[in-house]
């Protein structure tokens, strides 16, 4: 089963093959940025929201860019608001050492360290490209997180028929809002922002 919330798709770990098997033999260009790295996020609340668990920081290292580089970001996130929109925030920064040291300094709750593990691709169909993110997250690693993001402008068709050659129409239900939060609430009984620790080393869902 794949759960889908405009391109963030929550697949079963089992179908994963089909889809990678899928871009690799029926894209024409599909080249790997990313196989299995990890990922590392910190989690602070942001100040004066003590009651509005909607909003937090998110230090975040390991992600890789599809020009191939490695970046350290820090975000402003509100899931009550249209990020797309000027209340977004995002800032590169050198690495996660420095910049966690940063919030500690300014005495920022830490309320979470969570890594999982990525692989990313970029599948180019019909002259548009598209970056494919499969994310695995300890203690639900039945499941795979699939992120399909154009990355050039394109007709809502030619995603459809991306989507199509991959694979993923035929695995949709497009009801289910696909959150990583969510998912820990479901299975563990506490969101992800709420555990103070995930990694697949250790897990801690008591502080």
């Amino acid at each position: 089963m794949i759960k889908h919330a405009g391109f963030e798709y929550l697949v079963e770990r089992k179908h994963m093959e089909k889809i990678v098997y899928n871009m690799h033999h029926i894209i024409p260009k599909c080249t790997p940025i990313m196989l299995d790295c990890i990922v590392k996020r910190a989690l602070y609340k942001v100040k004066n929201s003590e009651e509005d668990k909607s909003k937090w920081i998110r230090i975040m290292e390991g992600d890789i860019e599809r020009i191939g580089e490695t970046r350290c970001t820090i975000t402003y996130k509100d899931r009550k608001r249209d990020m797309s929109s000027e209340a977004y925030a995002l800032l590169k920064v050198d690495n996660f050492e420095d910049a966690t040291h940063l919030f500690e300094v300014l005495q920022y709750e830490h309320v979470s360290y969570q890594e999982n593990k990525r692989s990313k691709f970029v599948c180019v169909l019909d002259n548009v490209k598209y970056i494919v993110r499969f994310d695995i997250w300890p203690k639900i690693e039945d499941i795979v997180f699939v992120g399909i993001d154009v990355a050039s402008s394109t007709k809502e068709d030619d995603v459809d028929g991306f989507l199509t050659a991959l694979g993923i129409k035929t695995l949709v239900d497009d009801s289910y809002l696909v959150d990583v939060d969510n998912e820990y609430k479901k299975r563990i009984g506490k969101a992800a922002s709420e555990i103070p620790i995930i990694t697949f080393e250790f897990f801690s869902p008591i502080e």
